[in-house]
């Protein structure tokens, strides 16, 4: 796959070709007519520690933490809000660590 062709063709650097199928016209003039809005992702400490308490402790982590800490941690502590906190950075920034683009790939 040619990647830089794609990087061009969302930078607006060059056009489709004409006889592209609609889908991917349509896809294509959205991109292109894209402005980026500033999202506001936030929680507290409570919500984050609360929406773990479901999670399947067979299926889900994050790298180095399995959902039984999650679970078990006292939202009350200075402990939940620094976890809280670091959950928002890749979020909030696009970047993640190298062990999390292991697991996205």
């Amino acid at each position: 796959m040619d990647y830089e062709k794609w990087e061009k063709i969302l930078r607006k650097e060059i056009n489709l070709p004409q006889d592209v199928e609609e889908g991917m016209r349509l896809w294509y003039d959205c991109k292109q007519n894209y402005e980026e809005e500033s999202i506001e992702i936030n929680w507290t400490t409570e919500e984050y520690c609360k929406s773990w308490k479901k999670m399947s402790e067979e299926k889900a982590s994050l790298p180095g933490i399995h959902p039984a800490h999650l679970k078990c941690l006292d939202s009350s502590t200075e402990a939940a809000e620094v976890i809280s906190r670091l959950a928002l950075v890749p979020l909030l920034t696009g970047m993640h660590t190298n062990n999390e683009k292991k697991e996205l790939t």
